[in-house]
């Protein structure tokens, strides 16, 4: 935090008061501008003239929290969202992706643009931006950016139009009267804007009714629009999708004999590892590793349709009552789920690891790999804790007792680390037929949790290792 300076009674001025308030970018009250400058009650009241005229010039303004500090300048370029228009026709905006907590800025677009005329709410532009004394903007329009939401989540009301359950979109999208798919009002919709060139109200079509507001499925909804989840593919990327086949065995090694098995929560569709661990031959107490990594990348190439929708997503989203997968279907619960009894292609993670859990060498390889089976979280634990049950009966000796003495190796050499523990156990929201809330539990944290774990964290660090001993980049 900046140091404050004192200021004896008559040597201060408006510029001094803007360069002590500069100083704090996260705002400082007015006891702590009051001990800055001086005591006594002549110069407090001086103070708070002056602080009031500041305001009033817009030169400062107040936080949520009752400071003082500086308006926040735009950038001289930027990407601005058209609001719609004032009383005289000028054409407001503001800043896109706007999240401070001071006063939203005013932005008037040019009207002597040549666009002008073709702008309407939601329009998004990059431009040029010039600020006043008063602190609004005038905005030059560079070019337009490929806008409009394609998609928008609202409630159908009595007047025709989708009112936006997302706050800040405070403008209706008029539906024509052949475009409702016979909606009721009051009902959840799904529009897609219709694109228009007045600043009047956007036109939408009704592609999907969603049940009356407030029903089951209204949160999940009103989240994945709330904060842009994508949740629809493109029709190409579906196409590709599709088109994809069982991956080729060339310069793959097979490890289709190894009994690798995947180990996931009980709802879970989509099984991107496998794991395995056996003694280490060639150390005592020693273990090998594997983990086999669902090999995405053989099916998502650079720069297709199916990379950008995938970088656009980053991860799957999971709700309670649904899933927003970051690739389509047929890939996340298809060619690159590790199925059992089924070939997939994978990256394998050969980790060797010493009786004190450190690694002593990696070795990565692409290859096939048949699991061998499916298990859950509570499954692997009840057989480790002596109740297995059919499934995992035969697999104790082979795969799960050397799973959990590689874990209890991992396990101390993490306990030697004294890594910050976070032990938050995850809320299971448990959902009636109807799509209702019946029941919240804490998950509980078992051993086959930490076990899956430590073996992607070793897997881990030895890519890192790897990338860096190729002097790779790497994030």
């Amino acid at each position: 935090m900046a140091r404050s300076t004192k200021h004896h009674r008559g040597t201060y001025s408006k510029q001094d008061l803007l360069q002590l308030i500069g100083r704090y970018p996260d705002g400082i009250g007015k006891r702590e501008i009051n001990l800055a400058f001086s005591k006594g009650t002549k110069i407090r009241k001086l103070l708070n003239i002056e602080l009031n005229e500041l305001l009033n010039e817009r030169l400062i303004t107040l936080s949520q929290g009752g400071l003082y500090i500086k308006p926040r300048t735009l950038p001289r370029v930027t990407v601005i969202e058209v609001t719609g228009s004032d009383e005289n026709g000028d054409v407001l905006s503001r800043p896109l992706n706007w999240q401070e907590y001071q006063e939203l800025p005013m932005i008037y677009v040019n009207s002597s643009n040549r666009i002008h005329s073709a702008l309407g709410p939601g329009d998004r532009l990059l431009a040029r931006l010039t600020r006043h004394d008063d602190g609004t903007y005038n905005a030059v329009v560079i070019r337009p950016l490929e806008n409009k939401p394609k998609t928008i989540l609202g409630i159908f009301g009595e007047n025709g139009c989708i009112q936006p359950v997302i706050r800040g979109k405070r403008h209706e999208y008029r539906v024509g009267p052949n475009d409702t798919q016979n909606a009721e009002v009051g009902e959840l919709v799904v529009g897609e804007v219709v694109s228009s060139r007045k600043l009047g109200r956007q036109k939408a079509v009704i592609i999907e009714r969603l049940g009356k507001e407030g029903g089951a499925h209204t949160f999940s909804h009103i989240a994945i629009h709330l904060h842009d989840i994508p949740f629809r593919f493109p029709e190409e990327t579906l196409k590709q999708a599709a088109a994809c086949v069982q991956a080729t065995q060339e310069n793959r090694i097979d490890l289709r004999t190894l009994p690798l098995v995947t180990i996931d929560g009980e709802t879970a569709r989509d099984f991107d590892d496998a794991v395995f661990a056996e003694p280490w031959q060639e150390m005592k107490n020693g273990w090998h590793i594997v983990v086999a990594i669902a090999d995405v990348a053989w099916y998502v190439r650079p720069e297709t349709s199916l990379d950008i929708e995938a970088r656009k997503r980053g991860n799957s989203v999971y709700f309670p009552d649904k899933v927003v997968p970051m690739l389509p279907e047929s890939l996340s619960n298809g060619w690159c789920s590790l199925k059992p009894d089924e070939d997939r292609p994978c990256l394998a993670a050969h980790i060797w690891i010493d009786g004190k859990g450190n690694i002593i060498r990696h070795q990565f390889e692409r290859a096939v790999i048949r699991s061998q089976a499916r298990l859950t979280y509570t499954q692997v634990q009840s057989a480790r804790d002596g109740s297995p049950d059919t499934q995992t009966e035969v697999l104790m000796d082979l795969v799960i007792n050397p799973l959990f003495n590689a874990y209890d190796c991992l396990s101390a050499a993490r306990s030697r680390r004294e890594p910050l523990e976070l032990n938050v156990p995850e809320a299971d929201i448990k959902l009636d037929i109807r799509g209702n809330v019946e029941d919240i539990t804490a998950q509980p944290i078992l051993d086959s949790h930490k076990l899956i774990e430590e073996f992607m964290i070793a897997a881990n660090v030895s890519a890192a290792k790897a990338l860096e001993e190729k002097r790779c980049s790497l994030l």
